[in-house]
């Protein structure tokens, strides 16, 4: 059976996309924010607090290199949290 351990998704804010992601174990966050930080088009991976009641308390805000769009950024972050979620 396979698990869901994450989701994406893509917001905008000013012009300026964006990924978000939500952790099914919050516990996560530092370890994957320090993972996303290598990945090559991430500029900056902030660590905020969900506004909403349907989400975890605390996700990450993934922020694109200008020369990425946060439709490549989306991609290389699932297939970072696809293999360290099933290692």
């Amino acid at each position: 059976m396979n698990v869901k351990n994450f989701e994406t998704q893509i917001r905008e804010v000013f012009g300026e996309q964006y990924v978000k992601v939500f952790l099914k174990n919050e516990e996560e966050n530092e370890k994957v924010q320090k993972l996303l930080m290598k990945l090559d088009g991430v500029k900056t991976v902030n660590i905020t607090p969900s506004e909403s009641k349907d989400n975890p308390k605390m996700t990450l805000t993934v922020y694109p290199k200008k020369v990425f769009s946060a439709e490549e950024v989306e991609e290389s972050i699932k297939a970072a949290l696809s293999k360290y979620f099933n290692n």
